[in-house]
């Protein structure tokens, strides 16, 4: 327990460094993201270096309560996510045997509404991709209707996650195969995924929207 620090970074520099760095190896080698984990377990990490912790037996539930009101979380589900990280951490220290049970014994928190699931029907993807066309373009963006016309038109034509479909570049369009590249998505794994003529014609529009954007000098991000 007295080596230095061996996370690649140094970002981990408490006494339980070489935990947390394998359990998000382990994490990795099942092709899972750990980018958001690793930065909630760097800061759990943090107050323990902060408060001289030096073993596992000195991380209580006591303490792990301390740390959760340590990082105040206006949103019971900002909250959950914070509890469930660390909660994963010690899981994972009880599989190995290095905890005899998990210090985590606080309970979620109740959140105040959830979002319900909408599923849009035939007519109301219709209404929404009429709306797109209609919005206009204004300062240095450009070609605003189109740019989001083809992104909703792709989102409920593929089923697309909203992070994938705005993740894809120029390179992940086979228009000659008719098939999208859809790169590392979750679990670090990629897939292929098919599209009709019609569809394959809206993304041909892209090619020439980004050459006249870039040609004049705009911003053709869906973004604005």
């Amino acid at each position: 327990m007295g080596r230095t620090c061996c996370g690649h970074d140094g970002r981990f520099q408490s006494f339980l460094r070489h935990e947390i760095e394998q359990f998000l190896g382990h994490k990795r080698s099942l092709r899972r993201r750990s980018d958001v984990e690793e930065k909630t377990l760097a800061l759990f990490d943090a107050y323990l270096s902060k408060n001289n912790i030096g073993s596992l037996a000195e991380i209580t539930p006591a303490l792990v309560d301390e740390f959760l009101l340590s990082r105040p979380r206006s949103r019971p589900r900002s909250y959950n996510h914070l509890r469930c990280t660390v909660g994963r951490l010690f899981s994972y220290l009880v599989d190995h045997e290095k905890l005899a049970q998990t210090p985590l014994r606080s309970p979620p928190r109740r959140g105040r509404y959830q979002r319900t699931p909408f599923i849009f029907d035939t007519d109301a993807a219709t209404r929404l991709l009429a709306l797109a066309k209609a919005l206009p373009s204004h300062g240095s963006t450009i070609e605003r209707d189109n740019t989001y016309f083809v992104l909703f038109a792709v989102l409920y034509g593929l089923g697309l996650r909203v992070g994938e479909a705005c993740r894809l570049c120029l390179k992940d369009v086979d228009l000659k195969r008719r098939l999208l590249v859809i790169r590392e998505t979750k679990f670090y794994k990629s897939r292929l995924v098919p599209f009709g003529p019609k569809l394959g014609a809206l993304l041909g529009l892209v090619g020439t929207l980004m050459f006249k954007c870039k040609r004049y000098g705009h911003d053709c991000s869906s973004r604005q």
